[in-house]
Parts: C-alpha cells; structure tokens; sequence
C-alpha cells in the first residue's frame, strides 16, 4: 500500500482552485481555435488528463513540504 497523503482543507482548496482554473482556460482557448470537432475532441481529452497528472504532482509536491500559491512554490518554513 502507498503512503498516506496528509494535507490541510485550505492547501486542498487552493490546489483545486489553482487546476481547475488552469484546465478551464486552456480548454476554452481550444474551444476558440480548434474548427473541427473530432480534433476538438482529442484535445480536450487530452488537457483533462494533463489537468490530472498537475493534480496529482501539486498534491504530492504538497505533502512533501511546499506550500502552493498562484504562480510558484514555495518551501514551508519549520515552524509551521
């Protein structure tokens, strides 16, 4: 079994506010550019599952010590 994820309810919710809003945008930019549907299709296929993957890596990133904010990451201090 894998190790256990621990995080706070706030980090939580500024890791979903920070994917879902980058995912959102990049989607609709697609909807903007893209002309054909099944290309369409591929594409926003495909942006759900990068979305996952940044998901899963801010979360890990999280629970091994650095705290997330909009643009970067930063080491949480000891004290903490």
């Amino acid at each position: 079994m894998g190790k256990q994820i621990i995080i706070e309810e706030n980090e939580l919710e500024d890791i979903l506010k920070l994917c879902s809003s980058k995912l959102m945008g990049k989607v609709m930019k697609r909807f903007e550019i893209v002309q054909d549907v099944n290309v369409l299709k591929l594409e926003v296929k495909e942006l759900i599952y990068e979305g996952y993957r940044d998901f899963r890596d801010i979360l890990l990133a999280s629970n091994r010590g650095h705290s997330v904010s909009i643009y970067k990451f930063k080491t949480k201090s000891k004290a903490e």
